[in-house]
């Protein structure tokens, strides 16, 4: 008799780099890192990749790189703005092929072809059509790109949008627990992709969180460090055997 299929959640933080980890970090930088333990315990229970890399770390490239599993020069994707072909196979579609339901919340970030190169990231959220353009995610709570990380919205269904009360990290878990519940019995992929750190950490990041943040909070460094932090908080909710057991 053929074992459970196992359920897959994927927690991708943007501009979250190995070394604002004390689980990759060295001593001389613990004076700039916040204790992630709920990380740190993940790791131990499963497998750390030490020598994995990057080789075009900006955000779609990257990201392209984690949902189509082939190179930049393969993609396309060498600069942000720019947009993935619908004849891309992606993870998704893989995972719907073996019966698998597939969401993405958060940041998508892969369809910004029609912004000029050297354009400025909307303010507003920039949605993405149905169809191949979400490369196969069914469930989608999710934008392409925006700078609203507190009482924001994103894309659900079609052009319609539903908003998040609070700081955006947090307000994206609350999806996450939606696609959770909706796919039921059935196995799922899913992709949590929080935004990178907000500059107003002071306004919106989780104050137990900030409190851990020695320093100035305002400074990218303290913000991106808040930032993790609020991550780290969410992890025990996705990790479980079947997080739906919560």
């Amino acid at each position: 008799m053929a074992s459970k299929k196992p359920n897959v959640v994927v927690l991708f933080p943007d501009q979250l780099r190995a070394q604002s980890l004390p689980l990759y970090g060295t001593d001389a930088l613990r004076e700039d890192q916040i204790e992630t333990p709920n990380i740190e315990r993940l790791a131990a229970r499963g497998v750390r990749l030490d020598n994995a890399f990057s080789n075009c770390p900006v955000c779609t490239p990257a990201r392209a790189m984690l949902v189509t599993g082939r190179y930049p020069q393969s993609t396309g994707h060498l600069i942000n703005s720019t947009r993935t072909r619908h004849s891309e196979i992606s993870i998704a579609d893989a995972f719907a092929h073996a019966g698998y339901r597939t969401g993405w919340v958060g940041k998508w970030h892969l369809h910004t072809g029609h912004w000029p190169a050297l354009d400025r990231m909307p303010m507003q959220p920039d949605w993405v059509p149905k169809g191949r353009d979400r490369l196969g995610f069914d469930y989608w709570r999710a934008y392409n790109q925006h700078m609203v990380y507190f009482d924001g919205f994103v894309q659900k269904g079609d052009w319609n949008y539903e908003r998040w009360d609070g700081y955006e990290t947090d307000g994206l878990l609350n999806y996450a627990f939606e696609f959770m519940d909706e796919a039921k019995d059935d196995p799922f992929l899913l992709f949590v992709s929080p935004p990178p750190a907000s500059l107003h950490t002071r306004e919106v990041c989780a104050r137990p969180v900030l409190r851990a943040v020695a320093g100035d909070a305002d400074t990218p460094g303290e913000c991106t460090r808040a930032a993790a932090g609020t991550v780290d908080r969410d992890v025990p909710a996705l990790s479980g055997d079947d997080p739906r057991d919560r």
